[in-house]
């Protein structure tokens, strides 16, 4: 049962899985059920499950539906797999349900408003009811309730928020209505005149799954009942008609339902009514719907065609179509749905019946006899086309035929038109195309056509032009297709054609020549026919037939040579010429003459000598037109390209076409036309696109003149004056024009024909100006002039021009950049457009600059000086804005290149590089090698290149002169400050080829200093963070490359230059490429003097003295770990190499390795080896560059990348672990962060010499790290364990444990002891340090300001005096004190201290222009100390000093604001407004828990702001003032704090003084009279407090409120309470609550009184002897009782009053004192009466104990507060009570098996059963969710049997283990028999087969699996 169950509890779960998993087990389980015959209606009297198990199952989900709110679409969705499976358990009542339901969903606000879905999810819920009824039984009656209920929902549907735009409800409705089909049809045919049940019905029958539904409909009484509803009208008034019965007139189009319905009553009988309209739409819409899924339709429907075939021919159809616009626009498409209807006929009968086939296609024809405004283009190409597709060749034959003889018997001429125009001339082409024509068409057909059609009585038919346009194309396609049938025909076509010649109709002329040239072309004419044929097609010009002729040209031209000889062809081209020298006056005849020209070239070649001159001329003619159509323009490029190709030809036979005028006269027209193109003024150019390919093509033309043999290049000015004249008019030039004329020049500079470049140098240069004019704003002009440039300068003049103009653009652009500012920020917009385009400017005139420094050497030295003053101002733009980045980290900028994350060796950064591409996706991350800096620094960075490159080539170097100088340092500042790896390439390219230019120092361009400078510039690139490691391994891969060449020269061997060379081999020992680190190694390591190999203390040596600076930021260290592992021999290289990979990979790995190599090296050397390698290492620690890792990314892990600190990790593990310096030690520590390894270092050597001096440095030193870490309670533990007296150690043991009175007094009392004359007591100074050190921290802790500065004076500690100077307000000692020289050196050495002291004296001196920059460098030292500091995961409290610090900070920064602020105010003696920041102060306070002196400092200052304050607005009234300040309350938190860390002295002697220094209001002086009474309560004083009871008994209380007069009887209450006078105290705290009854502390305290009153009454009833009367203990008793619960009624008032933590938590004594409750139950039912009255959710934490009480006298009581919980957290309570209520029933069931008729506890049970009863009744669907999910628990946690038998093998291990231990033999057996007998039990139970078969099987299958594991 409980797994049928669950199965049915799955099928509404959400999981479509487990919804799919559980119906195929139900339907499994219930197949397998079921007796055999049952099926269907039987299946439920035959099923063997039980009903009520079914019933069961089912009643959840039938709960479910009872509430609509409750439905969900999991819920629905299993309720159909439900209904699938048992359908037969469902009645009509489910339907009707569900009915009443969906009907909710036509109120769209109502079921917004209750939220019980998602937003846009409610129709969805609706759509999965209407799913439900299509499993429904009877669920045909539902049909139209439903089908209406769905349409109110979607009209209503945009109100909800669905985000899907068609209706959920079709497809749903649609699977509904195709079950029931019957009943569907009956309901929609009888409201087919609505439209929207219309739509919706021809929605439904559309949808795909409507298959029964459309079958339904597609049988034959349905379709008769379809034609009696739909078209019963239509076909009526045919019949009428028909009849006789024909009206006329405006009565006529009333019948056919045209225009508004006639009233008169003698108007027609039957007319075409709106409802007659709308259900013949239906019905046209229904058949199409139909057709489209059954293509059979038409086989048993005949009734169906005729029908629709009448009413297509019908005269209301064809009215209708005629007045469309009187016909409402939703009946406009009764023809196009009538046309579908017989397209789709006639395409099912076109292999079946064709002479029907023809029929319908000239009734489908008809339509086109009447001009409509509707489209039927679809029924057009289906005439045109589907003869063709459907029909067979033979029947292609007959449907030809047919068209044919139709063609001769048709009257109507229109009907012949668009038969030969839509039937048959599609046909007939098709056919022609595909060469099939012969194969339709045949011999007396055609005799049909020329004797019948086109011949009437032996001459031509009459007929319309229109009717003869449509016969010749039909005769084109039969001449083409079927000559030989024509053949005998010849003659009478050429007559029919010629007789046409003269029509006035053009086309008809048109095609009748086409057809001549067809026929001439098939049978052969005269050469007088085809001249004067060619005659006149030449002649024709008319626009209308142009393409017509054109075609008849394409058809005779290339059939000229066959038909006429080729002595006569002569007299073609003489008649061609003739004709056009007579033409040339009309443009378009020109241009037709000329294109035939050129599509006869073949023709004309052997005669172009006569055609050339004459084609000349004509260029201008047609090219040069301004209104000229754009085709004439290409036509003139193609003669001037036919003449160019005519003149090579002839050239090629030593003959001569076009003469030198001729050639300059095309040339010229090029340049013409070139420039007419691109002039804007003409207009129709603009828009032509083929404008651009045709300039390109002219451009080609212009070079092929330009070196024609005889060409003179005598250009004409005069078309670039027009250019030139508005410059120097001013006026705007032209962008195009002038971008031509620069392509002229450039064309005319590629052919080195330069003459009109030399005899025009002024109109050149005017031109080439205006075009870098233009080319500063415009990229075309830069790419023209750069295309100039690379193809090269054949012109002096040019090349002076070009390099004139480059020098000015440097010169300015160099002029600009100087005075451009440096702020980024200082820029509006349109200056950084501005210079963004300058700089892209200046890359364009460099790039011009180096194409002729490559030119030619004398143009560099006329722009070297020019170059070098631009590359200076570009050089430092550049570093400054390098710098900037720097300066404000890498991420700050959008113009960074690159993240600049620095890595502790190259190749981790690149394998994190390569780790990310292959992990992120593309889209996400971009790819960071790509430049992504804006177009600014782009151009910036190429411009520097550029200069770069350019002064690579040439020697300014290696001349002394000014130049040189300038030139050096700029690649020095490049190298020093620049961040892009493409321009440090380029410097480390330049300069190492002027270090390797020689091997002689007296040869190089550069001196010996210069060298070494460069060569620590090279090798110092790394420490920059450039880039990620990837983009900058090409620079990597250079730098490299040139140590390895430099270290080869004679130079390096000289001592001078060793130490550079290895710094910088050093720098490249970090090359990801391993073979190129060996090399270097062993060159570094082998470079010593003699022969012999380095040992590994002499190599160790080395490394450890040499300069890491160049890589000071890495992870140097694996160097050394590289070069200690190159030793290695040469069996072990391939280890070694992959150790090497991973040391550069992982800097774990690395360290491990370093940690494993130096110690095996140090035990293998000698003391006077290991003291020297000490030294060395001192020596490496004492350098500076170790700090580098502090300035790499922030993104950067600089854990990492600390190698002092990992250096000392190493040394750690040495043994005997080496003696460093102390104070080196101390300053690594502060300066790398390596504070733990330095204490570690110091600790050992500590405990190596304690008692020498040694011991004591280290012991100082330990002393200075513990104070920088703040840990004081470390460095007192240490200092108690090194002092030698026992009064030390307990001094320091008092103060470490925060005794600070009796700490100062043991201090003050050592130190007299020490300093008494007859004292034998000798302490060495570190001791005597420490009580001095100690001392001074706890007068400061105890705010003893007077005493710390008398010692500070006495002592002269300046930092000391600096401190009390400020607290005091002595800003003159403090002003003294930050110029002295004992605190110069800490101010400028970076001392935040003091650096914080000075800008409290800017504050306090009113020098607030000071404040901020004081404030911001304090700020930076903080947090560069912080870097400095552990990390926060190792638990070390510096952190919160230095979060302390930061917290004065900005309290001093808005102090500085404050000053502002109040002395703005003062001067226009006006108060400011300072209540936010007032409040701001008192919510930012220091931990409770932390030092007095942190508070101290922090609220001194704000009294010093106070104080300021009251002295500034001094003229104020006293009560504005005291809003300005909060000096009272700060003065009382101070003292708050202090009484609260137990310092009572220092917090009364803190309110003392601040009632002296100020007056404060009713508040502050309740809030100090308050404290000064909480500091009087000393437990260990009772005159302390007496003197408290009396400060509260004189105080005037008039001046309080009702809550503040409460308090302080609460207080008056506690103190006589704590001396001893209980009854007083009772009185005053009964009076504090009357006063303000919603006191809860006060309520608490009575609480705690009354507590204590009971405690004494019952240890009095207690000690009563025996002689005392029992009854005097029953009134003792019962006063216990009492005082309880009055005990228990004050803690629930307070709980009641105020529900906080503090006072809840005295719920658990209130749940004590219950159990001290006697018979009357007093207690209880206070608890009960108070309890009922608290908050619900405050029992909730105490349910257990709630529980544990139902079982005791107070169970009654407790049941009233655990139902109440019931009701409002039943989810809390149910587990709980349910555990409760089954172990109690379990107890009481055993105890009743013990002890019958005992019934002691059973209330208990009852209490529990009766909650459990009002949670279910209360929240019925809530507890069987818990029992639920409660089962699942069970299910998925019950353990396996292999896990069973486990445990119990262990329980039984565990048990002989435990008993057997001190067993004697005979005890010993007797166990062992009891554990085989229950093993026995076990091998039964889980492996031996029992009776049962079943069982049987069962374990077997348990046992093998078991075994198998």
């Amino acid at each position: 049962p409980h797994m049928i169950s669950l199965l049915f509890r799955s099928l509404v779960s959400a999981p479509t899985e487990a919804v799919l998993a559980s119906h195929n087990a139900l339907r499994d389980v219930l197949s397998l059920s079921t007796k055999p015959g049952g099926q269907g209606d039987s299946a439920k009297a035959n099923s063997r499950l039980p009903k009520e198990l079914l019933q069961t199952c089912i009643r959840p989900v039938l709960l479910s539906l009872r509430d609509y709110t409750r439905l969900t679409i999991p819920l629905l969705r299993g309720l159909r797999k439900l209904l699938s499976l048992l359908s037969t358990w469902f009645n009509k009542t489910l339907g009707e349900k569900l009915l009443d339901h969906l009907q909710k969903w036509t109120e769209p606000q109502r079921i917004i408003k209750l939220r019980a879905w998602k937003e846009g999810e409610e129709p969805m819920v609706a759509s999965a009811i209407v799913e439900v009824f299509c499993l429904l039984p009877q669920a045909s009656k539902f049909v139209e309730q439903i089908v209406n209920t769905c349409l109110g929902i979607e009209a209503v549907l945009q109100d909800y928020k669905i985000k899907q735009t068609q209706s959920p409800f079709r497809g749903p409705l649609a699977r509904f209505l195709n079950k029931n089909p019957q009943a569907a049809i009956d309901f929609f045919f009888k409201k087919l005149k609505s439209p929207a049940h219309s739509e919706l019905f021809q929605s439904i029958i559309f949808e795909p799954e409507s298959t029964q539904l459309r079958k339904s409909l597609s049988q034959k009484p349905i379709s008769i009942l379809l034609l009696n509803i739909c078209f019963e009208r239509p076909l009526a008034i045919m019949r009428s008609e028909k009849n006789g019965n024909s009206p006329s007139g405006r009565a006529s189009l009333t019948l056919h339902g045209i225009g508004p319905p006639d009233t008169d009553p003698k108007g027609p009988p039957w007319p075409m009514t709106v409802d007659s309209h709308e259900v013949q739409l239906q019905g046209l819409t229904t058949l199409t719907t139909l057709l489209k899924y059954n293509q059979s339709y038409f086989e048993d429907h005949a009734d169906i065609i005729r029908a629709m075939r009448l009413l297509w021919r019908s005269r209301g159809r064809y009215l209708r179509l005629q007045n469309e616009e009187q016909v409402p626009p939703r009946f406009h498409e009764e023809s196009r749905s009538m046309s579908s209807f017989l397209m789709d006929y006639a395409t099912f009968i076109a292999g079946r019946d064709i002479d029907g086939f023809v029929e319908v296609m000239f009734d489908l024809l008809c339509i086109f006899l009447q001009s409509v405004t509707s489209n039927f283009s679809g029924l057009r190409m289906f005439l045109a086309t589907k003869p063709l597709s459907l029909l067979s060749e033979e029947k292609q034959k007959y449907f030809s035929n047919r068209i044919i003889k139709r063609l001769g018997s048709e009257k109507n001429e229109e009907t012949k038109v668009l038969s030969v125009q839509l039937l048959l001339l599609p046909l007939l082409t098709e056919l022609r195309r595909s060469k099939r024509l012969a194969n339709v068409i045949d011999a007396a057909m055609t005799d049909t056509f020329v004797g019948e059609i086109l011949f009437t009585g032996g001459s031509p038919s009459p007929c319309s032009d229109r009717l003869r346009v449509e016969f010749l194309q039909l005769l084109s396609v039969l001449v083409d297709g079927t000559p030989d049938f024509l053949r005998r025909h010849n003659r009478d076509l050429m007559r029919y054609c010629s007789s046409l010649l003269k029509s006035e109709d053009i086309a008809c002329t048109s095609w009748s020549y086409i057809v001549i040239c067809q026929l001439s072309k098939a049978f052969g004419v005269t050469l007088k026919t085809n001249r004067q044929v060619y005659s006149a097609l030449l002649r024709s010009h008319h626009q209308e037939g142009k393409e017509l002729v054109r075609a008849a040209l394409d058809i005779l031209m290339p059939s000229l040579p066959e038909l006429i000889p080729s002595d006569n062809l002569v007299l073609i081209a003489d008649q061609t010429a003739q004709i056009m020298l007579e033409e040339s006056n009309s443009t378009p005849q020109l241009s037709h003459i000329c294109l035939t020209i050129l599509k006869g070239k073949s023709l004309f070649v052997k005669h172009r000598d006569q055609f050339a001159s004459l084609m000349v001329g004509t260029l201008n003619r047609l090219g040069l037109s301004s209104g000229g159509p754009f085709e004439n323009k290409v036509l003139a490029a193609e003669i001037a390209a036919t003449l160019l190709d005519w003149d090579e030809r002839s050239r090629s036979e030593d003959k001569q076409l076009l003469s030198t005028e001729e050639g300059d006269l095309i040339m010229n027209f090029l340049v013409r036309q070139l420039l007419l193109l691109s002039d804007t003024d003409n207009r129709s150019m603009k828009v032509d696109p083929g404008a651009r390919e045709l300039a390109e093509t002219l451009k080609l033309l212009l070079g092929r003149v330009l070196h024609f043999p005889k060409s003179s290049g005598k250009i004409r000015p005069l078309h670039f004056e027009k250019l030139t004249s508005r410059a120097d008019n001013q006026a705007k030039v032209d962008s195009a024009t002038l971008a031509t004329a620069l392509d002229i020049i450039a064309v005319i500079c590629q052919s080195k024909n330069t003459a009109f470049l030399e005899q025009n140098p002024s109109l050149i240069n005017k031109v080439l100006l205006l075009s870098f004019e233009k080319a500063r704003n415009n990229k075309l002009f830069r790419r023209k002039i750069s295309d100039l440039a690379h193809h090269g300068f054949t012109a002096a003049n040019v090349e002076n021009t070009v390099a004139t103009s480059v020098e000015k653009i440097m010169l300015e652009s160099a002029q600009t950049t100087r005075r451009k500012p440096t702020s980024e920020s200082s820029r509006s917009k349109p200056k950084e457009a501005a210079s963004r385009t300058d700089l892209s400017y200046i890359v364009f005139s460099l790039e011009i600059a180096t194409r002729l420094c490559q030119m030619e050497s004398s143009f560099f030295s006329r722009l070297e000086s020019t170059l070098l003053f631009l590359a200076g101002s570009l050089a430092k733009e550049h570093i400054s804005e390098a710098v900037a980045k720097q300066r404000q980290g890498s991420s700050s900028t959008a113009k960074t290149t690159f993240t600049g994350i620095l890595h502790h060796t190259p190749t981790k950064g690149i394998t994190e590089e390569i780790l990310k591409k292959e992990s992120y996706d593309t889209t996400r991350q971009p790819n960071r090698h790509r430049n992504t800096k804006g177009p600014e620094s782009g151009d910036l960075h190429r411009s520097l290149f550029l200069i770069l490159s350019i002064f690579e080539r040439q020697d300014t170097a290696s001349t002394f002169s000014a130049n040189r100088k300038t030139l050096l340092q700029i690649f020095s500042n490049l190298m020093d400050h620049s961040d892009n790896v493409i321009l440090l390439m380029m410097c480390t390219r330049v300069v190492g080829k002027w270090l390797l230019s020689a091997d002689n120092e007296a040869l190089s361009p550069v001196i010996t200093k210069e060298r070494n400078s460069f060569l620590w510039k090279l090798s110092s690139f790394d420490l920059r963070c450039l880039a990620n490691d990837v983009s900058a391994q090409a620079l990597v891969d250079m730098v490299h490359l040139f140590v390895v060449r430099f270290q080869s020269t004679e130079l390096t061997r000289s001592d001078d230059f060793r130490l550079v060379v290895g710094r910088s081999i050093i720098a490249c020992l970090l090359n990801p490429d391993i073979k190129a680190r060996r090399e270097l190694l062993s060159s570094f390591l082998n470079s010593n003097s003699s022969d012999s190999p380095l040992s590994i203390l002499d190599m160790l040596w080395r490394l450890l003295h040499s300069d890491f600076e160049g890589i000071g930021g890495r992870y140097w260290i694996v160097v050394i770990v590289e070069a200690m592992l190159a030793l290695a021999t040469s069996e072990e290289r391939g280890l070694v190499d992959a150790l090497c990979i991973l040391a550069h990979s992982n800097e774990d790995v690395c360290q491990t390795l370093f940690e494993c190599v130096i110690p095996a090296t140090w035990r293998l050397q000698s003391n006077a080896s290991r003291a020297r390698l000490a030294q060395a290492a001192e020596t490496l620690l004492s350098r500076s560059y170790h700090s580098q890792f502090l300035l790499c990314s922030p993104a950067a892990d600089k854990s990492t990348m600390n190698t002092p600190r990992a250096f000392l990790n190493a040394i750690l593990q040495l043994r005997p672990v080496p003696v460093l310096d102390i104070n080196l030690l101390v300053t690594v520590a502060e300066k790398y962060n390596a504070w733990f390894e330095v204490l570690s270092l110091l600790e050992k050597q500590y405990q190596c010499a304690p008692e020498r001096p040694l011991g004591s440095q280290s012991l100082s030193a330990m002393r200075h790290c513990y104070r920088h870490l703040s840990e004081d309670s470390i460095w007192m533990s240490l200092a108690r364990t090194s002092c030698s007296l026992a009064k030390s150690r307990r001094a320091i043991q008092l103060d470490n444990c925060a005794f600070l009175t009796r700490a100062a007094d043991a201090y003050i009392d050592l130190v007299e002891l020490a300093e008494s004359p007859g004292s034998k007591i000798e302490p060495p100074d570190f001791e005597m340090d420490v009580w001095e050190e100690r001392w001074v921290e706890t007068q400061r802790q105890l705010c003893q300001l007077e005493v710390v500065s008398e010692f500070a004076n006495t002592s002269a500690d300046h930092k000391l005096q600096l401190e009390c100077a400020w607290r005091s307000q002595d800003w003159g000692k403090v002003r003294a004190l930050c110029s002295s020289s004992g605190l110069l050196v800490p101010g400028e050495s970076g001392d935040a201290t003091v650096k914080l002291s000075e800008t409290l004296l800017a504050v306090a001196d009113g020098k607030l222009t000071e404040v901020e920059n004081l404030h911001a460098q304090s700020a930076q030292l903080c947090l560069y100390k912080w870097q400095l500091l552990p990390q926060l995961s190792s638990g070390s409290p510096v952190h919160a000093s230095l979060f302390h610090f930061f917290h004065r900070l900005v309290e001093v920064r808005e102090s500085g604001q404050i000053m502002v602020e109040t002395s703005n105010h003062a001067d226009g003696r006006t108060l400011p407004d300072l209540k936010n920041l007032l409040n701001a102060w008192r919510g930012r306070l220091p931990n409770d828990y932390e030092p007095m002196t942190l508070w101290d400092e922090i609220l001194s200052w704000r009294t010093t702001m106070y104080s300021a304050i009251q002295k500034t607005f001094h003229w104020s009234e006293p009560n504005q003032l005291a809003t300005l300040h909060d000096r009272p309350w700060t003065a009382i938190r101070l003292a708050k704090t202090a009484r609260k860390q137990g310092l009572r002295n220092v917090s009364l002697r803190l309110l003392s003084k601040a009632s002296e220094k100020s007056t404060m209001n009713v508040l502050d002086a309740y809030l100090q009279l308050r404290e000064q009474i909480i500091a009087y309560s000393n437990p260990d004083s009772e005159q302390e407090r007496q003197g408290g009871l009396n400060l509260v008994n004189t105080t005037n209380l008039s001046f309080f409120d009702q809550s503040q007069r409460s308090e302080l009887f609460r207080l008056k209450a506690v103190f006589l309470g704590s001396l001893g006078n209980r009854s007083k105290a009772n009185q005053a705290f009964c009076h504090s609550v009357q006063i303000c009854p919603s006191h809860s502390r006060a309520w608490v305290d009575w609480g705690n009184l009354c507590a204590v009153l009971g405690s004494v009454a019952e240890q009095q009833a207690d000690k009563m002897s025996g002689g005392s009367t029992q009854r005097d203990k029953a009134s003792t008793y019962k006063k216990v009782a009492q005082y309880l619960a009055q005990a228990i009624g004050c803690y629930l008032e307070a709980i009641r009053i105020d529900t906080h933590e503090w006072a809840r938590l005295n719920i658990a004594k209130c749940l004590w004192m219950l159990s001290r409750d006697g018979s009357p139950g007093v207690l209880a039912s206070t608890f009960e009466n108070r309890g009922s009255l608290l908050p619900s959710w405050v029992w909730l934490p105490w349910l257990p104990q709630l529980l544990s009480g139902l079982y005791r006298p107070e169970g009654s009581g407790l049941k009233q507060l655990l139902s109440m919980v019931a009701r409002s957290y039943p989810q809390a309570i149910y587990y709980p009570l349910r555990a409760f209520y089954l172990e109690r029933r379990d107890v009481e069931r055993a105890r009743g098996a013990s002890h019958s008729g005992s019934n002691q506890h059973m209330p208990s049970v009852l209490h529990a059963e009766e909650m459990l009863s009002l949670l279910r009744r209360s929240h019925a669907s809530l507890c069987s969710q818990l029992e639920t999910i409660l089962e699942e628990l069970i299910v998925k946690f019950r353990p396996s049997t292999e896990e069973e038998f486990l445990s119990t093998i262990i329980a039984l291990l565990d048990r002989v283990e435990g008993q057997n231990a001190g067993l004697r033999k005979a005890e010993e057996e007797s166990m062992s028999q009891s554990c085989w007998k229950t093993l026995g039990r076990i091998a039964v139970k889980y492996f031996r087969p029992s009776e049962s078969t079943g069982r049987r099987d069962a374990r077997a299958k348990q046992s093998a699996s078991f075994k198998e594991r």
